[in-house]
């Protein structure tokens, strides 16, 4: 599925309180379940929600995130090196608004 498809889903499932999650991820073996269903799917909530949801980005600060995710900063911080490392996700420093995570073509 490319991020393309996956945004066209996005849209018609939009108001409809669903998001469309890739197969692959349940299969994705370089990712621990903490990383795959607790801060991706989440990551994907926050998307689908966000005013930059086109670009499959959200602007959150790492403490925010951590809190929303109901995990330490530190368990947060390695379930994103996880993703990073597997190329789900990019992370950009954006100051003191915090991290931009940008979901990556899966």
């Amino acid at each position: 599925m490319t991020i393309e498809n996956w945004l066209s889903e996005v849209e018609e499932c939009k108001g409809r309180n669903a998001t469309p999650i890739p197969n692959c991820l349940f299969t994705e073996t370089r990712l621990s379940i903490g990383a795959r269903f607790g801060v991706y799917i989440y990551l994907l909530k926050l998307v689908t929600q966000s005013p930059y949801w086109r670009s499959a980005s959200v602007l959150m600060p790492l403490s925010q995130l951590s809190e929303e995710c109901r995990l330490g900063v530190r368990q947060l911080q390695r379930y994103l090196a996880e993703l990073r490392q597997a190329g789900w996700l990019e992370t950009r420093f954006n100051g003191p608004q915090g991290n931009e995570y940008f979901l990556k073509q899966f």
